[in-house]
């Protein structure tokens, strides 16, 4: 996998979209059929919760995940963001009052690879957590941190042995000519405002699976979807777990 960093988008952008916006009307309206496949996945998890949660959200957007989380469960969320605006516009719409304490993390992901950001996540989390959560936003990582094996064995350290990652992202199908592809930046241009992530930025479902074995997790189940008529983008979604042993062990996909 390439791992040279793309051009990143000026900050200002992320922030402008989250104060407008805001990423969760991009992925619920723009990318309607992920969004809902992502919800579903997500609520089917959380419905067999019987204790205070610890989430830990990279690439947490302005908080309609945590919003979500926080209608099944109760207990702690951490939420790491490298958008000023998207944490302060999270911790303003989650009330005092909820059962989830909500805690952001103004830092890329290059930050929670660090040793003392680890200790620093189960101190704000009190403990390890049960769920680790990075939707929609690989592709956006790595405009500024390629290495996202790091990211995911750093991530594999920090859950707990019976926890659960959920990883979701995009890409485009390899049938679709350079002229597709075009049209359908354009077409995020227009609905979203956003720069969009060339072909070659995104990563593909075969070299997530890869990416995330080598990383320590098998996935229990990988689906994808077209992510809206509109567009030819395709959206997959992991729910993986930590391995036990470095037996290789097929994935058993739905």
């Amino acid at each position: 996998m390439d791992q040279k960093p793309l051009k990143v988008p000026d900050q200002k952008e992320f922030d402008l979209f989250a104060a407008n916006r805001g990423f969760e009307k991009v992925f619920n309206s723009s990318y309607s059929k992920a969004y809902a496949l992502f919800s579903f996945a997500l609520s089917d998890y959380l419905r067999n919760i019987k204790t205070d949660l610890k989430v830990l959200d990279i690439g947490c957007g302005d908080g309609w995940t945590a919003e979500f989380i926080s209608n099944f469960a109760k207990g702690r969320y951490l939420g790491i963001d490298s958008s000023e605006e998207s944490i302060r516009k999270m911790l303003k719409r989650i009330p005092a009052s909820s059962g989830l304490k909500v805690t952001g993390v103004m830092e890329s992901a290059e930050w929670m690879v660090n040793p003392k950001s680890v200790k620093q996540i189960e101190k704000l989390l009190e403990g390890k957590p049960d769920l680790i959560i990075c939707n929609a936003a690989c592709h956006q990582i790595r405009k500024s941190y390629p290495d996202l094996r790091k990211m995911f064995a750093s991530s594999s350290s920090i859950l707990k042995q019976e926890g659960t990652l959920m990883v979701g992202d995009y890409y485009f199908p390899e049938d679709m000519t350079d002229e597709e592809v075009e049209d359908d930046m354009k077409w995020i241009k227009t609905e979203t405002g956003q720069t969009p992530t060339p072909r070659s930025g995104f990563i593909k479902r075969n070299d997530m699976e890869h990416l995330l074995e080598s990383s320590g997790f098998i996935s229990d189940t990988a689906r994808e979807i077209r992510a809206n008529r509109d567009i030819n983008l395709i959206f997959y979604l992991f729910v993986s777990r930590k391995t036990f042993s470095q037996t290789k062990t097929s994935l058993p996909l739905s």
